[in-house]
Protein backbone atom coordinates (compact mmCIF):
# COMPACT_ATOMS: atom_id res chain seq x y z
CA UNK A 1 0.00 0.00 0.00
CA UNK A 2 1.18 3.36 -0.88
CA UNK A 3 -0.14 6.45 0.45
CA UNK A 4 -2.43 7.04 3.34
CA UNK A 5 -5.64 4.73 3.02
CA UNK A 6 -8.95 4.68 5.17
CA UNK A 7 -9.25 1.49 6.76
CA UNK A 8 -12.20 0.29 8.66
CA UNK A 9 -12.02 -2.49 11.25
CA UNK A 10 -14.78 -4.39 12.41
CA UNK A 11 -14.70 -5.67 16.18
CA UNK A 12 -12.43 -4.16 19.00
CA UNK A 13 -11.47 -7.83 20.46
CA UNK A 14 -8.20 -8.92 20.87
CA UNK A 15 -7.71 -9.16 16.85
CA UNK A 16 -9.59 -5.86 16.15
CA UNK A 17 -7.15 -4.04 18.12
CA UNK A 18 -4.11 -5.82 16.69
CA UNK A 19 -4.98 -4.82 13.23
CA UNK A 20 -6.09 -1.20 14.33
CA UNK A 21 -2.90 -0.69 15.60
CA UNK A 22 -0.95 -1.90 12.78
CA UNK A 23 -2.35 -0.02 10.48
CA UNK A 24 -1.99 3.34 12.60
CA UNK A 25 1.98 2.26 12.83
CA UNK A 26 1.94 2.50 8.95
CA UNK A 27 0.47 5.69 8.71
CA UNK A 28 -2.73 4.87 7.91
CA UNK A 29 -6.51 6.59 8.73
CA UNK A 30 -8.38 3.70 10.66
CA UNK A 31 -12.00 3.81 11.78
CA UNK A 32 -13.15 0.58 14.31
CA UNK A 33 -16.88 -0.56 14.42
CA UNK A 34 -17.54 -2.39 17.61
CA UNK A 35 -21.32 -3.53 18.02
CA UNK A 36 -20.74 -3.72 21.81
CA UNK A 37 -20.34 -0.60 24.27
CA UNK A 38 -16.71 -0.93 24.84
CA UNK A 39 -13.80 -2.49 24.11
CA UNK A 40 -12.60 -6.45 24.38
CA UNK A 41 -14.62 -8.97 22.56
CA UNK A 42 -14.97 -11.62 24.45
CA UNK A 43 -12.94 -9.89 27.49
CA UNK A 44 -15.29 -7.29 27.68
CA UNK A 45 -17.40 -6.16 31.05
CA UNK A 46 -20.89 -7.07 29.33
CA UNK A 47 -19.48 -11.09 28.32
CA UNK A 48 -18.25 -12.30 30.98
CA UNK A 49 -19.06 -15.33 33.18
CA UNK A 50 -18.38 -15.73 36.92
CA UNK A 51 -14.74 -17.27 37.66
CA UNK A 52 -13.76 -16.34 33.82
CA UNK A 53 -9.96 -16.59 33.50
CA UNK A 54 -7.05 -17.27 31.20
CA UNK A 55 -6.22 -21.32 30.50
CA UNK A 56 -2.66 -20.34 29.33
CA UNK A 57 -0.14 -18.24 30.55
CA UNK A 58 -0.32 -14.63 30.64
CA UNK A 59 2.91 -14.54 28.58
CA UNK A 60 1.45 -16.70 25.93
CA UNK A 61 -1.40 -14.33 25.45
CA UNK A 62 0.29 -11.03 25.69
CA UNK A 63 0.78 -9.38 22.59
CA UNK A 64 4.44 -9.37 21.52
CA UNK A 65 5.22 -5.93 21.65
CA UNK A 66 3.37 -5.08 25.23
CA UNK A 67 3.34 -7.72 27.60
CA UNK A 68 1.15 -7.84 30.32
CA UNK A 69 1.65 -6.40 33.87
CA UNK A 70 4.46 -8.39 35.97
CA UNK A 71 2.42 -8.58 38.86
CA UNK A 72 -0.35 -10.11 37.55
CA UNK A 73 -0.69 -13.90 38.53
CA UNK A 74 0.48 -16.82 35.44
CA UNK A 75 -3.54 -17.28 34.58
CA UNK A 76 -4.70 -13.88 34.81
CA UNK A 77 -8.50 -13.41 35.46
CA UNK A 78 -11.00 -12.03 32.88
CA UNK A 79 -11.15 -8.16 34.40
CA UNK A 80 -7.30 -8.39 34.69
CA UNK A 81 -7.35 -9.49 30.71
CA UNK A 82 -10.02 -6.25 29.84
CA UNK A 83 -7.93 -4.50 32.12
CA UNK A 84 -4.92 -5.29 29.87
CA UNK A 85 -6.60 -4.56 26.50
CA UNK A 86 -7.86 -1.34 27.10
CA UNK A 87 -4.20 -0.12 28.24
CA UNK A 88 -3.15 -1.40 25.35
CA UNK A 89 -5.64 0.58 23.00
CA UNK A 90 -4.43 3.59 25.31
CA UNK A 91 -0.79 2.93 24.58
CA UNK A 92 -1.26 2.86 21.01
CA UNK A 93 -3.70 5.55 20.84
CA UNK A 94 -6.38 2.65 19.08
CA UNK A 95 -9.08 3.75 21.78
CA UNK A 96 -9.62 7.33 20.12
CA UNK A 97 -10.56 5.44 16.76
CA UNK A 98 -12.86 3.11 18.37
CA UNK A 99 -17.05 3.82 17.74
CA UNK A 100 -18.58 1.44 19.98
CA UNK A 101 -22.76 0.25 19.66
CA UNK A 102 -21.59 0.85 16.10
CA UNK A 103 -23.07 -1.97 13.79
CA UNK A 104 -22.05 -3.10 10.80
CA UNK A 105 -25.17 -4.29 8.36
CA UNK A 106 -23.93 -4.83 5.00
CA UNK A 107 -20.61 -4.31 2.94
CA UNK A 108 -20.54 -4.10 -0.75
CA UNK A 109 -17.93 -3.17 -3.47
CA UNK A 110 -17.94 0.40 -4.54
CA UNK A 111 -18.59 0.96 -8.06
CA UNK A 112 -16.83 4.11 -8.87
CA UNK A 113 -13.60 2.66 -7.98
CA UNK A 114 -11.73 0.39 -5.74
CA UNK A 115 -12.65 -0.37 -2.17
CA UNK A 116 -15.49 -0.62 0.03
CA UNK A 117 -19.06 1.00 1.06
CA UNK A 118 -20.01 0.13 4.61
CA UNK A 119 -23.95 0.50 5.91
CA UNK A 120 -23.52 1.24 9.68
CA UNK A 121 -26.37 1.75 12.26
CA UNK A 122 -25.38 3.96 15.53
CA UNK A 123 -26.98 2.22 18.80
CA UNK A 124 -25.37 4.82 20.85
CA UNK A 125 -29.02 6.23 21.65
CA UNK A 126 -32.44 3.88 22.07
CA UNK A 127 -35.22 4.17 19.46
CA UNK A 128 -34.76 3.56 15.67
CA UNK A 129 -31.56 4.99 13.65
CA UNK A 130 -30.94 5.53 9.90
CA UNK A 131 -28.05 3.93 8.84
CA UNK A 132 -25.50 5.61 7.82
CA UNK A 133 -23.08 4.92 4.39
CA UNK A 134 -19.38 4.97 5.02
CA UNK A 135 -16.31 4.18 2.09
CA UNK A 136 -13.22 2.73 3.25
CA UNK A 137 -10.19 1.33 0.71
CA UNK A 138 -9.85 -1.59 3.09
CA UNK A 139 -12.30 -3.62 5.56
CA UNK A 140 -10.90 -6.15 8.31
CA UNK A 141 -13.19 -8.21 9.48
CA UNK A 142 -12.61 -8.99 13.40
CA UNK A 143 -15.68 -10.05 15.20
CA UNK A 144 -14.68 -13.49 15.56
CA UNK A 145 -16.21 -16.72 15.66
CA UNK A 146 -18.12 -16.27 19.01
CA UNK A 147 -19.98 -13.08 18.06
CA UNK A 148 -23.45 -14.81 18.42
CA UNK A 149 -24.59 -16.95 21.02
CA UNK A 150 -25.41 -20.27 19.66
CA UNK A 151 -28.22 -21.86 21.50
CA UNK A 152 -29.52 -24.93 19.88
CA UNK A 153 -33.41 -25.41 19.92
CA UNK A 154 -34.93 -28.57 22.34
CA UNK A 155 -38.28 -30.41 22.23
CA UNK A 156 -40.14 -28.65 25.29
CA UNK A 157 -37.73 -25.64 25.71
CA UNK A 158 -41.50 -23.32 25.58
CA UNK A 159 -42.63 -25.12 28.13
CA UNK A 160 -39.68 -25.03 30.23
CA UNK A 161 -39.40 -21.36 30.09
CA UNK A 162 -43.28 -20.99 30.41
CA UNK A 163 -43.15 -22.95 33.71
CA UNK A 164 -40.11 -20.37 34.92
CA UNK A 165 -36.83 -22.23 33.67
CA UNK A 166 -34.15 -19.95 32.10
CA UNK A 167 -32.12 -21.07 29.23
CA UNK A 168 -28.69 -18.98 29.23
CA UNK A 169 -25.66 -19.00 26.82
CA UNK A 170 -22.59 -19.01 28.68
CA UNK A 171 -21.87 -15.67 27.42
CA UNK A 172 -24.89 -14.28 29.05
CA UNK A 173 -24.23 -15.28 32.40
CA UNK A 174 -22.74 -12.23 33.51
CA UNK A 175 -23.25 -12.74 37.85
CA UNK A 176 -24.65 -15.82 39.70
CA UNK A 177 -28.36 -14.09 40.69
CA UNK A 178 -29.70 -15.93 37.90
CA UNK A 179 -28.73 -19.74 39.09
CA UNK A 180 -29.22 -18.63 42.92
CA UNK A 181 -31.46 -21.32 44.28
CA UNK A 182 -31.93 -23.33 40.86
CA UNK A 183 -31.57 -26.23 39.79
CA UNK A 184 -28.66 -25.58 37.31
CA UNK A 185 -27.47 -27.88 34.02
CA UNK A 186 -24.67 -26.70 32.17
CA UNK A 187 -24.44 -28.13 28.43
CA UNK A 188 -21.01 -29.03 27.22
CA UNK A 189 -17.56 -30.12 28.74
CA UNK A 190 -15.09 -27.15 28.08
CA UNK A 191 -13.74 -24.71 29.74
CA UNK A 192 -16.86 -22.04 30.16
CA UNK A 193 -18.95 -25.03 31.05
CA UNK A 194 -16.59 -26.50 33.90
CA UNK A 195 -15.98 -22.91 34.69
CA UNK A 196 -19.67 -21.90 35.22
CA UNK A 197 -20.63 -25.31 36.79
CA UNK A 198 -18.16 -24.68 39.77
CA UNK A 199 -19.37 -21.23 40.17
CA UNK A 200 -22.84 -22.37 40.69
CA UNK A 201 -21.86 -24.55 43.14
CA UNK A 202 -21.41 -21.61 45.41
CA UNK A 203 -25.50 -20.66 45.33
CA UNK A 204 -27.62 -23.11 43.09
CA UNK A 205 -29.49 -26.14 44.48
CA UNK A 206 -27.52 -28.46 42.44
CA UNK A 207 -25.22 -28.28 39.45
CA UNK A 208 -25.62 -30.93 36.43
CA UNK A 209 -23.08 -31.18 33.75
CA UNK A 210 -24.54 -32.92 30.45
CA UNK A 211 -22.09 -33.87 28.02
CA UNK A 212 -21.48 -36.53 25.03
CA UNK A 213 -18.38 -37.10 25.94
CA UNK A 214 -16.23 -36.48 29.09
CA UNK A 215 -12.40 -35.85 27.30
CA UNK A 216 -9.27 -35.72 29.95
CA UNK A 217 -8.31 -32.04 30.76
CA UNK A 218 -4.92 -30.62 31.16
CA UNK A 219 -3.75 -29.81 34.30
CA UNK A 220 -1.89 -26.93 35.40
CA UNK A 221 0.60 -28.99 36.60
CA UNK A 222 1.47 -32.52 36.33
CA UNK A 223 1.67 -34.88 39.48
CA UNK A 224 1.25 -31.46 41.01
CA UNK A 225 4.67 -30.42 40.53
CA UNK A 226 5.81 -29.87 36.95
CA UNK A 227 4.01 -26.70 35.35
CA UNK A 228 2.41 -28.11 32.07
CA UNK A 229 3.88 -25.05 30.01
CA UNK A 230 6.99 -26.91 29.54
CA UNK A 231 4.76 -30.01 27.61
CA UNK A 232 2.33 -27.82 25.93
CA UNK A 233 4.51 -24.58 24.95
CA UNK A 234 7.33 -26.56 24.00
CA UNK A 235 8.58 -29.03 21.01
CA UNK A 236 7.87 -31.61 23.11
CA UNK A 237 3.99 -30.76 22.22
CA UNK A 238 4.79 -32.37 18.61
CA UNK A 239 4.40 -36.09 20.43
CA UNK A 240 0.38 -35.31 21.03
CA UNK A 241 -0.12 -34.68 17.21
CA UNK A 242 0.79 -36.81 14.52
CA UNK A 243 2.45 -35.36 11.69
CA UNK A 244 4.04 -36.81 7.96
CA UNK A 245 7.42 -37.69 9.30
CA UNK A 246 6.37 -39.73 12.48
CA UNK A 247 6.38 -42.95 12.78
CA UNK A 248 5.29 -46.63 14.53
CA UNK A 249 4.20 -46.84 17.76
CA UNK A 250 4.61 -42.64 18.42
CA UNK A 251 2.18 -42.18 15.52
CA UNK A 252 -0.27 -44.56 16.85
CA UNK A 253 -0.78 -43.31 20.04
CA UNK A 254 -0.84 -39.88 18.45
CA UNK A 255 -3.69 -40.81 16.50
CA UNK A 256 -5.70 -42.44 19.36
CA UNK A 257 -5.09 -39.54 21.36
CA UNK A 258 -6.72 -36.94 18.81
CA UNK A 259 -10.10 -39.42 18.85
CA UNK A 260 -10.10 -39.81 21.92
CA UNK A 261 -9.95 -35.81 22.70
CA UNK A 262 -11.72 -34.94 19.53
Amino acid sequence: MQGSKQVAVIGAGVAGLATAKVFLSQGHAVTVFERGDTLGGVWSPARRYPGLRLQTKRQSYAYSDFPMPDHYPEFPTSEQVYDYLVAYAKHFGVVDCIRTKCEVTNIVARTNGPGWQIRVRDNTEPGPKPETVHDFDFVVICNGVFATPSIPEFLGRDEFCASGGVVLHSSQVIGTKALEGRDVVVVGFGKSALDIAEAALLCARSSTIVCRRVPWKVPHRVWGRANIKHFILSRFAELWLAHPDMRGELRSRAVARRYVTG
